[in-house]
């Protein structure tokens, strides 16, 4: 007999199946390594990096928000965070303030969580802070005001001078208003009116300026909105089988992305395709989904189905979403991030920060997270798992005689030959190796890790065929 090897020296797995290769907490490609983790968010002040501290009266946070001001009479930037929560109270929080609290908004209530949308009317930045009860403007320091009979604006950008919003009803109209003056979308005049979409497109949900265009992010399309000549022009870009999530809309680099029932997509301006992510076959539920962007990286929140009846963190509760799904979109290499259950996202930029929050529909729900570099979920460790369910990919008899492994300390590995396990423990950093003999028909490699840091860069497997 001659004696062969496998090598294991990519651990990507291109489509997970909970009945076949599947990982997560592990970054898998040409090694696996470390993946990111989610902890309770510091800011700096002064010296020292503290979290901010939850208002009394929250039992659970439900909704975050970003947005800055210039105020001219001190000509500095004035960054702030939103906190809604269960108590229906609106917070604010002032950046590099020297303080760490939330102070309720001038007694502000909402009967939902509102949106905060940004925008400049006649060189002043303004806020819109938009429920289904109320539309509040705030314009730089000046005490806010409620809009009274304002449409609910849901979403708005601007493009060639003119700006563009979707309301909460109808929703089959796109306003604008040429005069850039939010407080007047829902009116008609000879600056401001509405574009009708008669369609089977579904709803317009969301507007977003990309590539010296506005797109219309519908229920089951895209739209596209062009100005030539001071004429508005509606064409129809993409239409979907499935519907497009409204709350996994989002730029990220030179895409969009959205997920739908089918899976995620890239849209560039033109084009319309279907990632490289086949995550399809573990999906349990996108009724709950979310998403954000930060810089060229997608992170998408919702439930899978790992089914190996293990319970990892909110799993042993009824949580909504179990996992983060973290996507590059340079390449599509991508994380599962397992056992977090994130109720939504803010993607936070101002001065030399960048961030991306979480807040919880179980668990930390008092708390607000951050996105890190470290495998933990809070002060726990991210247990890890990759595994390979057929390592040679045939049925052939095989004697296996040795398995080396370049590794971290601590790492296990367990070899299956024809449903009988063996396990080994890396005993050192570096290549570790393990000699035996057993026959089988069928080989599956797992690798699990329960440490904060764990790295396996070459799997060699000595065998013989008989």
């Amino acid at each position: 007999m001659i004696k062969k090897k496998h090598i294991i020296d990519n651990f990507t797995i291109a489509e997970p199946d909970a009945e076949r290769d599947y990982c997560y907490n592990f970054n898998a490609g040409k090694t696996l390594d470390n993946c990111i983790g989610v902890q309770e968010a510091k800011f700096k002040y002064g010296n020292t990096n503290k979290s901010m501290t939850t208002p009394t009266f929250i039992n659970k946070m439900l909704g975050l928000s970003f947005f800055s001001t210039y105020i001219p009479a001190s000509k500095t930037t004035a960054h702030r965070i939103t906190l809604y929560g269960d108590d229906t109270r609106f917070y604010l929080h002032q950046m590099f303030s020297g303080s760490y609290m939330f102070l309720n908004l001038y007694q502000l209530k909402f009967d939902n969580v509102p949106v905060c949308l940004s925008y400049r009317h006649n060189d002043q930045d303004a806020t819109i802070i938009a429920s289904a009860d109320k539309m509040i403007v705030w314009k730089q320091d000046v005490t806010p005001y409620i809009l009274a009979d304002a449409p609910i604006v849901t979403s708005m950008c601007v493009n060639e001078g003119v700006l563009f919003a979707t309301l909460l009803n109808p929703a089959y109209k796109i306003w604008y208003n040429k005069d850039l003056n939010l407080e007047k979308i829902g009116e008609e005049s000879e600056t401001a009116g509405y574009i009708s979409l008669n369609d089977d497109y579904g709803y317009a949900r969301k507007v977003i300026s990309f590539d010296e265009h506005v797109y219309i992010f519908r229920d089951y399309g895209i739209s596209k909105i062009s100005i030539y000549k001071n004429e508005i022009v509606v064409s129809e870009v993409y239409k979907s089988n499935t519907k497009i999530l409204t709350n996994t809309i989002s730029v990220c680099g030179n895409v969009i992305l959205f997920t739908t029932a089918d899976g995620v997509y890239t849209f560039d301006g033109v084009r319309v395709q279907k990632s490289k992510l086949a995550i399809n076959k573990i999906i349990s539920s996108l009724e709950n989904a979310v998403a954000i962007s930060l810089g060229e990286t997608y992170y998408l929140a919702l439930k899978l189905n790992f089914d190996d009846g293990k319970t990892l963190f909110c799993e042993q509760d009824e949580c909504l979403n179990n996992a983060l799904v973290v996507i590059d979109v340079k390449n599509f290499n991508y994380q599962i991030i397992r056992g977090v259950d994130i109720l939504n996202f803010l993607s936070l930029k101002a001065e030399n920060m960048e961030k991306v929050l979480v807040i919880y529909n179980t668990g930390y729900i008092r708390t607000i997270g951050e996105i890190v570099k470290q495998s933990y979920y809070y002060e726990k460790v991210l247990p890890k798992y990759w595994r390979k369910k057929d390592v040679f990919e045939n049925n052939c008899l095989k004697l296996i005689t040795k398995f080396s492994v370049y590794c971290d300390k601590d790492v296990t590995f367990t070899l299956t030959a024809d449903n009988v396990p063996l396990t080994f423990v890396s005993t050192k950093s570096g290549l570790n190796e393990f000699s035996f003999k057993r026959q089988c028909n069928k080989l599956q490699l797992e690798i699990s890790s329960n440490q904060a840091s764990s790295r396996v860069e070459r799997v060699e497997i000595d065998y013989y065929d008989c």
